[in-house]
């Protein structure tokens, strides 16, 4: 696994996690006791409100979403409204965006009334799982968005996608254009355990959040 990990990562990035906080299921090894889990600490838990909490209660901070649904059902608006809000409410968010050009996600901003944070951060060209790990390098994000995982060029073995979750300890939430019934159908092995899948964004949906 450090050696896949190494190779991904450019030279100049040491592959160690920055923090030793937990990234949720698939964290241990091996099992451990009730005793044990008991003594832990963990990150607090972010305090949701009104819709975003009856949708996804409150989350931890190293969350991993995956976003899954037929082209032009509303992956990118619900991505936009949610990395808002959490720009607005608990810190600094990055919006890797390889399928729309600035003018295209400009509209959707103004579709969705949306007053844009100081906090939210576009890039539109890290197009490349190792461009996106030299802009999370810096440290100051705490979230990160990426529509969508093969417009960024991550590998169908997803080991791209395991490795930056390993050594980038933030929140994920990332769009497949996959058509796939199965929400899992883009993410498996040990992704499949730690990625909250959320398959189908249909209009009543759209109505709660939009």
């Amino acid at each position: 696994m450090n050696r896949k990990v190494k190779l991904f990562f450019p030279t100049a990035i040491n592959t160690a996690p920055k923090t030793q906080n937990f990234n949720g299921l698939g964290a241990f090894n091996s099992s451990i006791s009730a005793t044990e889990l008991m003594k832990m600490q963990f990150p607090d838990r972010l305090k949701f409100t009104g819709e975003w909490h009856r949708f996804l209660d409150n989350a931890s901070p190293t969350f991993s979403m995956l976003i899954s649904c037929l082209p032009g059902h509303g992956k990118t608006l619900f991505c936009l409204k949610f990395a808002n809000y959490l720009a607005e409410n608990f810190g600094k968010v990055i919006f890797f965006e390889n399928e729309m050009d600035e003018s295209l996600i400009k509209s959707d901003i103004d579709f969705l009334r949306l007053k844009p944070s100081p906090n939210l951060d576009f890039n539109f060209t890290a197009n490349t799982p190792q461009a996106i790990a030299q802009v999370l390098e810096s440290g100051r994000y705490k979230f990160c968005f990426i529509d969508s995982l093969q417009m960024s060029k991550f590998k169908d073995n997803n080991e791209e996608l395991w490795a930056l979750k390993q050594r980038y300890p933030i929140g994920f939430c990332c769009i497949t254009t996959s058509t796939s019934l199965n929400p899992f159908a883009s993410i498996s092995g040990r992704l499949a355990s730690t990625f909250l899948a959320i398959h189908g964004i249909t209009e009543t949906t759209l109505t709660l959040f939009l």
